[in-house]
């Protein structure tokens, strides 16, 4: 999948109404803080699931997870931050673009 595709459907999802609870409220303010809050929740089902793949977890614990719930874990947080750069009216594909210019300096430094 191109990046170009995700932005093209977050952008959709973005116009939809009723996309959970905290979609519906006009005050941009408060779509922002709830899109934060949200992606809190998904950086922490993230890190429980990735305690799961390093096996840091009770046994009883180990049957709810998989290898397919990780992905769908990564895909949340990548979805979710999308959101809310857009929200924001950050420019993600360029603000990626300036991270890996500063990342590829820093490399050339050393």
């Amino acid at each position: 999948m191109e990046l170009k595709q995700l932005l093209d459907f977050i952008d959709w999802t973005l116009s939809q109404a009723g996309q959970g609870s905290f979609y519906r409220d006009q005050d941009m303010t408060k779509r922002i803080f709830a899109q934060s809050i949200k992606l809190n929740e998904e950086v922490w089902e993230l890190s429980s699931e990735i305690l799961w793949n390093q096996w840091f977890v009770r046994k009883e614990k180990l049957k709810r997870y998989s290898q397919e719930t990780l992905m769908d874990e990564f895909a949340d947080v990548i979805f979710t931050t999308i959101r809310l750069a857009k929200l924001m009216n950050i420019d993600i594909s360029q603000a990626l673009k300036n991270k890996m210019i500063k990342i590829q300096k820093r490399s050339d430094l050393k």
